[in-house]
């Protein structure tokens, strides 16, 4: 549920309960944290490696050390997260399958849990 209060109001109810004000300091902390490390990231990394973050940061642990991706967005969307064009993300994917570092399945995907081989 989400309460809209206006700017009074909410910072009166901060000020009389200082553990929701601390639980929503620490919330906005780490979405400042994540956007950062999603923006350095696609500043200073190299396509394959801005996919293959993207596709991580998307995947449930199996428990066998790979990860799976279900449902799979996309090439579009995966794109647009990456600022790669659609057919760079259908490239990289496709010579990933063809080399066996990842292998789609039931509109899926499963991928180690390690980082990008080559470039760790």
């Amino acid at each position: 549920m989400l309460i809209r209060l206006p700017a009074e109001a909410a910072q009166q109810f901060f000020f009389c309960e200082p553990l929701v004000a601390r639980r929503v300091m620490q919330h906005l902390s780490a979405m400042v944290r994540d956007s950062n490390r999603q923006r350095g990231a696609l500043a200073l990394q190299d396509a394959p490696s801005r996919l293959w973050q993207a596709l991580q940061g998307m995947g449930r642990s199996e428990g066998n050390g790979t990860l799976r991706i279900q449902p799979l967005p996309t090439q579009a969307m995966l794109g647009q997260m990456c600022g790669l064009t659609r057919e760079t993300v259908s490239r990289l994917l496709n010579g990933w399958e063809r080399d066996g570092l990842l292998m789609r399945s039931n509109g899926g995907l499963q991928m180690p849990l390690s980082g990008l081989p080559g470039r760790e």
